[in-house]
Order: structure tokens, then C-alpha cells, then sequence
């Protein structure tokens, strides 16, 4: 609750959207307990501020977004601007994936989230897309497939409510960067594609 400046992640999301490109926002963070109340909160906010439609979730006018691109938030943007003019601003912020979370597997061994946390981020994701009827799809954190096993990943998603669980998946492939021929790489994109 309370007031969120948007206009820096406003600003970056047009610059792709006015490219015409795709764009998947990674919030990299990784919540649970009490946190997680606080990440469901902003996860509504920023579907249902980047989703196409031209609600954009702003509860008073300072979260509104900056529709005329001036650089300030005003009674312009919120009062006076058309439909027509909400609805661009709109589809030049689209945002078409949102990623949950990075690397959760290096969080759960360092003992900073539990085995079931990941699980709740991604149906909170989902909920806020389906409260939104946002067409946006729900990616699975990066895994960095090499330093994990088929149990780990699996496990990590047994107790998501949400079906499908993720609409993609990132894959961190590590072995990359030494692996001139990427037979590793594929083999390991592989493993992940049978993973899902």
C-alpha cells in the first residue's frame, strides 16, 4: 500500500514496448512468510499495471501513469487524458512474460528459502495474472539446469496449485561459456525439456 513510483520501470518497459519488442520482466526477488504478502501485493500492482489494458491498477492519481510522456505525473494524465491515449500507453508498456524469481535452488541451499516457497511465489504470480485477465505469461525462475537434479526441480514445483505451473522456463546453461561444441549445452536444455 502507499505510494510507488513507477516511472523509471515505466520508462525502460516503453523503450522495449516502443521497439516493438516482446518484453519479460524478472523480479528477482524470493519471498516467504510474511514477505510474501508484501511481494503478492506488488506483483498486483505491476500485472495489473503492465497487462494492455488501460486500468493500470492505480489506486490515486500519483501512481497513475505519465499518459502525455512529460516527465511528471499530473492531473493531465489521470483527468484530461482520452481513452484513445490510455489505451497507447497501454500497449506500448505490455509486458507479455513476467519471471518469478532467479535461481531458487541456490536460495534453498544456502538455507534462505524453504522447499515449498517457490511453490507459493508462482501461484501468486499466477493468481495476480488471472485477477488481471492479463495475457501474460507466467516463466519459471532461471535454473541453472547443470547444478541440479530432476528431484530438486520437480520437487520445488509439487506443491504449486496452478495449472500449468509455469507457462516457460528459463534455463541458466553455465557449461556454455567452455563448451565451444554446446554438446553440453544441449544435452542439459534437454534434460531440463524432460524435466517439465
Amino acid at each position: 500500500p502507499g505510494y510507488r513510483d513507477w516511472r523509471l520501470l515505466d520508462a525502460a518497459v516503453g523503450a522495449f514496448g516502443a521497439e516493438g519488442l516482446e518484453i519479460c520482466l524478472t523480479v528477482p526477488e524470493l519471498a516467504e512468510g510474511p514477505a510474501l504478502t508484501l511481494w503478492q501485493g506488488f506483483i498486483n500492482e505491476l500485472v495489473e499495471r503492465y497487462d494492455g489494458d488501460a486500468s493500470f491498477g492505480a489506486a490515486d492519481g500519483q501512481s497513475f501513469p505519465d499518459i502525455n510522456e512529460n516527465g511528471t505525473v499530473n492531473v493531465v494524465d489521470w483527468e484530461q487524458s482520452t481513452p484513445a491515449q490510455r489505451e497507447a500507453w497501454a500497449a506500448k508498456h505490455r509486458v507479455a512474460w513476467l519471471e518469478v524469481g532467479d535461481e531458487p535452488h541456490t536460495a534453498e541451499l544456502a538455507g534462505t528459502l524453504g522447499a515449498a516457497a517457490y511453490a507459493k511465489q508462482l501461484d501468486a504470480a499466477h493468481t495476480a495474472v488471472a485477477a488481471a485477465n492479463a495475457d501474460m505469461g507466467v516463466m519459471l525462475a532461471g535454473v541453472a539446469i547443470e547444478a541440479q537434479s530432476k528431484g530438486d526441480f520437480t520437487g520445488r514445483l509439487a506443491s504449486v496449485k496452478a495449472e500449468p505451473p509455469f507457462d516457460a522456463a528459463n534455463a541458466h546453461v553455465l557449461a556454455s561459456t567452455t563448451d565451444l561444441t554446446q554438446t553440453l549445452s544441449v544435452g542439459f536444455v534437454t534434460r531440463l525439456a524432460k524435466w517439465a
